[in-house]
């Protein structure tokens, strides 16, 4: 049985065992003796690592959701599009009642590189691959189930190769300290 309250509900911090929270503050875990586990709501754990309020010891867990990463899918699509379609000077002609013809580019022709293949790499890679983008993906080891399609490139040196004559850089990485400074 797991009971759900805001901090400014808790009637006895000693009952709180797990905290879930997004961007916490530092000072956010003290009053809580017997927390066991932290959980970010977030994309990633970073937040968590580097807060000085977190025990080193403590479990830290996140969210995997499904709809978080379809959001994100579907930001990386639009950035990628806008870009490839140059929707921003098809909208200046719009506001100049002109219709000016761009150059199109096959998406096959452009290739993003999607660094990481967890929730949100997986559904950035399918989003743009059955937009019919040409995609490389970076990951530490070999897929269980790899998306037919995609390239994928594993172990070391995996983003550098993923990246290379990549048209578009997508990282979904989360922020570890096996993932710092990677760009």
């Amino acid at each position: 049985e797991v009971n759900v309250h805001l901090p400014e509900a808790v009637k006895d911090p000693k009952d709180v065992r797990l905290a879930v929270c997004w961007l916490p503050q530092e000072a956010d875990f003290a009053r809580y003796p017997n927390l066991e586990v932290v959980m970010s709501i977030g994309a990633g754990v970073d937040t968590l690592l580097t807060n000085p309020g977190i025990p080193s010891d403590m479990r830290i867990a996140r969210v995997r959701d499904p709809h978080q990463a379809a959001l994100m899918a579907g930001f990386a699509a639009h950035e990628v599009l806008h870009r490839t379609r140059d929707f921003g000077a098809l909208a200046d002609s719009a506001a100049r009642a002109e219709w000016s013809p761009l150059p199109m580019r096959a998406p096959e022709a452009t290739t993003i590189a999607v660094l990481g293949d967890g929730t949100m790499g997986r559904a950035v890679s399918n989003a743009l691959h059955h937009l019919g983008f040409t995609v490389h993906i970076a990951r530490r080891s070999e897929p269980r189930d790899p998306h037919p399609g995609c390239t994928y490139f594993t172990g070391d040196g995996a983003s550098a190769k993923a990246a290379q004559d990549a048209d578009f850089l997508i990282n979904v990485l989360p922020l570890t300290p096996q993932t710092k400074d990677v760009l």
